[in-house]
């Protein structure tokens, strides 16, 4: 479906009148209103004129079908607070209230665009740099987004001071998220009821963060230290790779005890292993350990630890 570009200065007023025009000539049962819905409306796309004439249609549906004409996921350009992925590297001093003015626009009436604002703020590096992600975190919970949702991937980016805001305004403690803040008691809670993929996240954050306690509980319990961590945890790694490179020594030696094989690549296209991410990050007593324990190919195949 083709869309229509931006203008170079896009104006939201403009936008929120198009909305408009179209939720009125729609009401008038304009069939190209109706052919502009169904091309660009998710939930209309098999729906005949008659039926999208009748169909509960509301501004926010209308603000969809716009954004998503002009190319946009959603109508709420709440993507664009984040600066996530980087674009500009840097945000206005006016990011939260651009926010609050898209939010009051009609994307507080779009959960799932809220969701994924908050998961850009929660992760991005921009809004910490420019000091805007806890306003923006606040902002949009305040605005009725669900705050668990954005806990694992912060934690798995490492921005600290996101997953503590999202705690503040109410996000739950689960197994995985204790395994990878190191509360021992809450992960002991959780344990004896969790999944294996639970598990399986669970030791990815534990290894990558440094938590000993709770990488030997789950490696006692049978974890696999060799299977490659899962999507969204850095899952060009293994639990050694993430150790290895941000320094964490005894649970290095865990894993390998446990049976995590020094030799393991990593699937990006250097093909690294957990002793050449060592290196790349200046841990030279954990390079040795791992070399001395059969680690090979020691090169140039540690790329970027941050990426998934």
């Amino acid at each position: 479906m083709p869309v229509k570009p931006l203008p170079p200065h896009p104006n939201l007023d403009h936008l929120k009148s198009q909305a408009r025009d179209l939720l009125k000539a729609r009401a008038s049962r304009d069939v190209q209103a109706a052919q502009r819905i169904r091309e660009f409306h998710p939930r209309f796309q098999e729906c005949t004129d008659a039926a999208i004439f009748d169909a509960r249609f509301r501004l926010s549906d209308a603000q969809l079908t716009i954004a998503r004409e002009r190319g946009f996921a959603s109508w709420t350009l709440l993507e664009f607070v984040a600066e996530n992925p980087v674009r500009r590297g840097t945000l206005p001093d006016n990011i939260v209230e651009v926010a609050k003015v898209i939010l009051d626009a009609g994307a507080k009436e779009d959960q799932s665009a809220l969701t994924d604002a908050l998961g850009l703020v929660s992760t991005g590096c921009v809004p910490r740099e420019c000091r805007m992600h806890l306003p923006l975190i606040d902002l949009l919970c305040a605005y009725g987004d669900e705050p668990t949702s954005a806990t694992r991937a912060s934690l798995a980016h490492r921005e600290l001071e996101a997953v503590d805001a999202l705690l503040r305004n109410g996000a739950r403690i689960d197994l995985v998220l204790a395994a990878g803040l190191g509360r021992l008691e809450d992960f002991q809670r959780f344990l004896p009821a969790s999944t294996d993929e639970e598990c399986h996240r669970a030791l990815a954050l534990a290894s990558q963060h440094g938590h000993a306690e709770i990488v030997r509980l789950l490696l006692d319990g049978g974890r696999d230290p060799n299977r490659y961590n899962p999507v969204g945890f850095h899952a060009h790694s293994t639990p050694l790779h993430q150790a290895a490179a941000w320094g964490h020594d005894e649970v290095v030696r865990l894993l390998v005890e446990h049976g995590a094989w020094p030799e393991m690549k990593d699937t990006a296209p250097g093909q690294g292993t957990p002793a050449s991410w060592a290196r790349h990050q200046g841990h030279k007593d954990i390079e040795e350990y791992l070399q001395a324990r059969g680690a090979r190919g020691v090169g140039e195949g540690f790329k970027h630890i941050d990426c998934y």
